[in-house]
């Protein structure tokens, strides 16, 4: 017994440097499990505040993207005379038969699903719904339409109507100076909803409390739209709708339960697991028209493919720690006994070298440190020179871009600031005076001579174009926020640019020409969505009033995209009269124009400059060797891992 006891010790005694590495190996893979459990669940975390973040930023530009929409829509469609004239007549077959076609082309083209006409007060009464017309004839009471009446101006929020919850947009309707009704579009929430899944790729879903509902409304709704009643499915809740059937409200229904405790930046919600998929959720709140808080959005985003990168790179972590353990453990072993049995053999001459070796060595140690400190100071003062020379350099070239910046906008500054200072105040008692005077003039028609009335009409618009002047102005040397940056794909934002513009191209004549590569998965870049499409925005406008100026046919808009190397190229070119080439280096100066009318400030280019300048993007201007004016726009693309950007070495011309 005390043999086997004796051998054990021995053994362990042997070993012992073995039995440490596996120790410490064990240990760390415990410790590394630990450490990523922690780190993945920050990590959700992260994600979950991240994508809620960008899911709530999305909305809110969506609502004002659409609302922008309705509103010019309904100022276009209320210049319209013959469909003021058929409702000043109330000839509401005739009005839905020139209205019909209409609402299919702009619920096509613009998702707009309602189109609505109402008698004036007292009655305030439907008159013609174009997209359901055999529903007309009640009193309406909604809280846009009563705005619109109170203020005569546009009105827009998000309400329950008869048909559908919907964001909607109401305006007076005026024919022959006298107010004939007020005219309303709408967006329904649920294609509201599916449009902003495709931008962001979420499942959505809107839960509002049954107080803010009718009970008897929301059936006629259920009835028109042929689908089960939901109504008693929650006993305060109800489900609006919802992007995919797999999303379940309940889910969220304590968070619901009071939507006016629900905060303005949302509510990040534990991480979901089913079906061997991983999700994760928020809710952020939903205001109607009247600013309330009438219920949620609840928001699901699908992290199956990041968690399981995140598990699988623990699993391969943990392997290979696994493996080191074990190669470790059996070079230990191999080298320990071979090492042995060399030691026995060298033993007695080692010990016998040791000593005739001991005052040398010595004396080669201390030279050797002496010289690995010399060598660690020199190295030291190196490093310190080098990083003092790099750090002065970088100095330099940022003075001197800074003294730059500062030259270009200190002028622009001073010059903007000054003229919008002294503008505003008689700006303002111009406006005050006008608009008083107008309104004397609606409460009192018929009083003031109708080419006195003109007259005011000439000073409201000359003030307003001063106030777009001076917000222009503004917009140059103002700093902008720094914007909301996500994966863009050009050709999205290319059809977002030209579904905005479509009608103002068409209207002067122009065809547009769209050659898009169809491998979207090559062109994206990271950027906010909402800049990229003001910078085709404004080239396309600066294409329309070129070819304004042309007496010739087919006039043509064209924009194509590609990949070049690592930069996703858009190329914007019309066959106008071209750039005048002594101007070309000034395009994106401000305040320079080529245009003639007296339109514009010169600025739109210049703000074009600054946002692909944000994104590190490139802008080149230049003639078509036959006719017109080309515009070529670049953007580094998303960059993979073990990818170098290429510099193009490409001239650029600043415009």
């Amino acid at each position: 017994m005390k043999k086997n006891f004796g051998s054990i010790k021995h053994v362990l005694y042997k070993y012992r440097a073995i039995f440490f590495i596996v120790g410490l190996a064990s240990a760390s893979v415990v410790g590394a499990l630990h450490l990523f459990n922690v780190s993945n669940a920050k990590n959700v975390e992260l994600v979950t505040r991240s994508f809620l973040n960008t899911a709530q930023k999305t909305f809110l530009d969506l609502e004002t993207n659409t609302a922008s929409m309705l509103s010019a829509t309904l100022e276009a469609l209320l210049s319209n005379r013959e469909i003021a004239a058929r409702f000043a007549a109330r000839d509401r077959q005739g009005l839905y038969r020139l209205t019909r076609p209409l609402f299919e082309h702009l619920k096509s083209q613009n998702n707009i699903t309602h189109w609505l006409f109402f008698n004036p007060e007292p009655e305030q009464t439907c008159f013609l719904r174009v997209h359901v017309p055999h529903l007309y004839g009640e009193k309406v009471n909604r809280i846009t339409m009563d705005i619109s009446i109170k203020t005569k101006e546009l009105a827009v929020g998000k309400e329950l109507g008869q048909t559908a919850l919907a964001l909607r947009a109401v305006h007076p309707f005026y024919y022959e100076n006298r107010l004939i009704g007020y005219m309303e579009l709408g967006v329904e929430m649920a294609d509201f909803f599916i449009m902003l899944k495709k931008q962001t790729g979420n499942e959505y879903g809107l839960v509002v409390r049954k107080d803010f509902l009718d009970e008897t409304q929301w059936a006629s709704v259920i009835a028109e739209k042929k689908i089960p009643n939901n109504w008693n499915d929650m006993e305060h809740l109800l489900l609006i709708n919802k992007t995919s059937d797999s999303l379940n409200p309940a889910e969220f229904t304590k968070e619901l339960e009071n939507p006016g405790t629900i905060p303005d930046e949302g509510i990040v919600l534990q991480k979901l697991s089913g079906n061997r998929r991983e999700y994760v959720r928020g809710i952020i709140p939903f205001y109607d028209a009247a600013n309330r808080k009438i219920g949620g959005v609840i928001i699901r985003k699908d992290i199956t493919p990041i968690f399981n990168a995140m598990q699988t790179q623990k699993e391969e972590i943990i392997l290979l720690l696994l493996l080191f353990m074990g190669i470790i453990t059996f070079f230990m072993i191999f080298f320990h006994k071979r090492a042995e049995k060399e030691l026995r053999k060298y033993r007695s001459r080692l010990e016998e070298m040791v000593k005739e070796s001991t005052a040398e060595l010595r004396e080669i140690n201390r030279r050797l440190n002496l010289e690995i400190k010399d060598h660690k100071e020199a190295k030291r003062a190196l490093e310190m020179e080098a990083r003092a020379r790099e750090e002065a350099e970088q100095k330099q070239i940022n003075a001197v871009k800074h003294a730059e910046r500062s030259a270009r906008m200190a002028s622009i500054g001073v010059m903007a600031a000054g003229i919008t200072h002294e503008i505003n105040q008689p700006l303002n008692a111009i406006k005050v005076t006008a608009d008083s005077i107008q309104y004397w003039h609606r409460r009192n028609p018929g009083i003031l001579p109708v080419s006195f009335v003109d007259q005011l009409n000439i000073i409201t618009r000359s003030v307003q174009r001063i106030v777009e002047i001076t917000q222009h102005m503004r917009a140059f040397w103002v700093v902008p926020q720094t914007p909301g940056i996500s994966e863009i794909d050009i050709n999205q934002a290319v059809n977002n640019a030209v579904s905005l513009t479509r009608q103002q191209i068409l209207a002067h004549g122009i065809r547009y020409l769209l050659n898009l590569d169809n491998d979207c998965s090559r062109l994206t870049f990271k950027g906010n969505l909402i800049h990229i499409e003001q910078i085709i925005v404004n080239i396309i406008v600066n294409a329309i009033h070129a070819l304004d100026g042309q007496d010739r046919q087919n006039k043509e808009i064209k924009l194509s995209t590609n990949r070049h190397e690592q930069w996703v190229v858009l190329e914007i070119e019309d066959n106008g009269p071209g750039l005048p080439s002594v101007d070309i280096d000034k395009l994106f100066d401000p305040f320079f124009s080529t245009n003639n009318s007296g339109e514009g400030m010169g600025l739109g280019l210049a703000i074009v400059k600054r946002y692909i300048d944000t994104y590190n993007g490139i802008i080149e201007a230049r003639n078509n060797p036959d006719s017109g004016a080309v515009f070529t726009i670049k953007f580094p693309v998303s960059q993979t891992p073990g990818e170098k950007q290429k510099d193009p070495h490409e001239n650029t011309t600043d415009r």
